[in-house]
């Protein structure tokens, strides 16, 4: 198109020449002829490049208000994602402020904060605010444990870079108090285990080396040896039971096998574990859930529930009773065990559901308890 342009003008101007030069028109009026049209074509040329450089302006005009929206919508976006999100989180610049944080981070103010936080700011918890640190001087991955008001936190910084330098990092703080307490409180038990487990050891085998002496004669002591043997024994058997419980229930390959069965019977069976305990501690068992007829359940598991409710109420009750009642709706029935024993501390009642949990410790200890 352009180069047709060019032909055209020079065709037109190679005629103006031409005939100037013949005397077809007089010489001056050739050369103004060929000069206005050079000027009418440079005219137009230049009106068409002003409205192709208008048309073009127009169109990054419109790219870069698409692009400005898209940004501003996407950081709308991300900011909604950001502060919905349960876990604390906090975006870090390249000063070490903290340009974003969301609600649950906010948590960690001790104080009202300042318009701008920074690694340093005291308004921080001194937990966070050292984590903080560390992760700003390192420029780098940084991953850690920190306890921060009665809460365990597996904390990560992700290190942002812009043509390869340090720009910021993400600082995200993994509640983990659930895992941790959970790990505390099996390394307590596995401790408790094996001290209990130790003992009655300690006891049978003190007990067989004497009974094992070729100079030993005596009847009666033989005979209590042999019933403390049987009752350190149990007590072992009891524990070891109790690990076997817990490994399978960890491992949730539990599988029930609901029947129709009588609630009453279940709950005899249960009790008859027990029944020598309950006479020797003259404690009365009150069995009152013939009422409730027969439901669906697993009978195994059920007296395994049961045995465990009443082998804590014996073991917490020195006299009085142990009373079973159940009151039936259309869709379920309820069960209730009481005793007249000590009871559970108020301070206690939220731990009666974690496992492993002691109530009265040494008591505990002494009748065989897992927690």
């Amino acid at each position: 198109m352009k180069l047709r342009r060019v032909l055209i003008v020079l065709l037109a101007l190679a005629g103006f020449f031409i005939a100037g030069m013949t005397n077809v028109i007089p010489f001056w009026m050739a050369y103004l002829g060929g000069a206005v049209f050079i000027a009418g074509f440079v005219y137009l040329f230049e009106q068409e490049n002003q409205s192709r450089l208008n048309r073009i302006e127009t169109s990054y005009h419109r790219e870069i208000l698409a692009s400005d929206k898209d940004r501003i919508l996407k950081t709308k976006q991300l900011e909604i994602v950001f502060q919905n999100i349960p876990t604390p989180l906090a975006l870090m610049n390249l000063k070490g402020e903290i340009a974003m944080n969301n609600e649950p981070f906010r948590r960690f103010y001790v104080k009202q904060p300042p318009e701008v936080v920074d690694y340093l700011s005291e308004a921080i918890q001194v937990e966070v605010r050292n984590f903080m640190k560390d992760s700003y001087l390192k420029e780098s991955s940084v991953i850690k444990n920190i306890h921060v008001i009665d809460r365990d936190y597996l904390t990560l910084a992700i290190p942002f870079q812009e043509n390869r330098r340090y720009s910021g990092c993400l600082l995200i703080f993994q509640d983990v108090t659930f895992y941790m307490e959970g790990d505390r409180m099996q390394k307590r038990f596995i401790a408790d285990a094996s001290h209990e487990l130790r003992t009655p050891l300690s006891a049978i085998k003190g007990m067989a080396e004497i009974l094992n002496r070729t100079d030993f004669s005596d009847d009666e002591t033989r005979a209590e040896f042999l019933a403390q043997i049987q009752e350190e024994s149990s007590r072992m058997e009891t524990i070891i039971q109790d690990l076997l419980s817990l490994s399978r229930l960890s491992s949730n390959k539990v599988v029930l096998q609901p029947q129709r069965v009588s609630l009453f019977d279940v709950i005899e069976n249960s009790f008859s574990t027990l029944k020598q305990e309950f006479q020797t501690k003259d404690v009365q068992f009150i069995n009152d859930t013939k009422e409730c007829g027969a439901i669906t359940m697993d009978p195994q598991k059920m007296q395994t529930v049961f045995t465990n409710l009443f082998a804590n109420a014996i073991h917490s009750t020195d006299q009085g009773f142990v009373k079973v009642s159940c009151s039936a709706t259309p869709h379920a029935v309820e069960i209730k065990v009481q005793d007249s024993g000590a009871g559970i501390p108020q301070e206690d009642l939220p731990y009666i559901f974690d496992r492993f949990y002691r109530v009265e410790k040494h008591r505990a200890r002494s009748s065989g308890g897992s927690g």
